[in-house]
């Protein structure tokens, strides 16, 4: 029910000072009950919003580059040291083949 108030709040049907986690259960939906209700016209969109929205899929995506270059250096440095257990069980087979 949480999810659906806040999509919502994020299409300005409901207003973004309204607290949303701290309603009840039955709060929220006496809320969407009444979202029934209103029709397009009653929608607040406004350019700040917009604004709001853009800045934040903004940094969404600057996070999201961030933890990619971040995973594609641990799959990098994961690779690597497979690689090197690899040749360590290689040369260890190796020098055991040599001692017997």
């Amino acid at each position: 029910m949480n999810t659906k108030a806040a999509g919502a709040q994020e299409y300005g049907i409901i207003s973004r000072e309204l607290k949303i986690d701290d309603l009840s259960f039955d709060a929220q939906v006496d809320l969407l009950k009444d979202l029934i209700n209103k029709n397009s016209w009653d929608a607040n969109i406004d350019s700040e919003k917009i604004i709001a929205a853009s800045h934040e899929m903004i940094e969404l995506r600057k996070e999201e580059n961030s933890v990619a270059m971040e995973l594609a250096k641990s799959k990098s440095r994961y690779t690597e040291m497979s690689q090197l257990f690899d040749s360590m069980d290689t040369y260890r087979n190796s020098l055991s083949i040599q001692i017997y």
